[in-house]
C-alpha cells in the first residue's frame, strides 16, 4: 500500500512535471514569435518616420514661390517674360532619330557634366517632372 502510494505520488509529480515543461516551451514559442513581430512593426516605423521626414522636406519644397512658379510654367504653359515656350511633342522625342541622336552625343569626347546634363536634359523633355 505503501508502495502504491509512493508510485502515485511519482506519477503526479512527473505529469505536473510534464505540464510544465509543455507549457514552458509554448511560452517561449509565443514569446519569440511576439518578438519577431514587434521587430517587423519596429522596422515599419522607422521607414514611416523616414516617409515622413521626405514628405516633410517636400512639402517645404512645394511650399516655396520656386515651386510655384516652376510648375505654372511647367504644366500650365505659362512663361515669365522674355522666355520662350518650346513644346516637343512625345511622338518626336520618342522617335528613333532623336534617340540616335541623343546616343551619338553621349558617345562622343564629352566630360562627364556635359554628358549628365545632356541627360537631364533629354529626361526633362521625355519624361518631364
Amino acid at each position: 500500500m505503501q508502495n502504491l502510494k509512493v508510485g502515485i505520488r511519482i506519477t503526479i509529480f512527473i505529469i505536473i512535471g510534464v505540464l510544465l515543461i509543455i507549457q514552458s516551451i509554448r511560452t517561449i514559442s509565443d514569446t519569440i514569435t511576439k518578438s519577431e513581430v514587434v521587430s517587423e512593426l519596429e522596422d515599419d516605423v522607422k521607414a514611416k518616420r523616414l516617409e515622413n521626414l521626405e514628405l516633410l522636406f517636400e512639402l517645404d519644397s512645394i511650399s516655396s514661390e520656386e515651386y510655384t512658379e516652376r510648375e505654372a510654367r511647367d504644366r500650365l504653359g505659362y512663361a515669365k517674360e522674355g522666355e520662350l515656350i518650346i513644346i516637343i511633342p512625345d511622338e518626336i522625342l520618342s522617335s528613333p532619330e532623336v534617340s540616335g541622336y541623343y546616343e551619338l552625343i553621349t558617345q562622343g569626347d564629352q566630360s562627364e557634366d556635359e554628358v549628365d546634363l545632356l541627360q537631364e536634359w533629354r529626361d526633362l523633355l521625355v519624361e518631364g517632372i
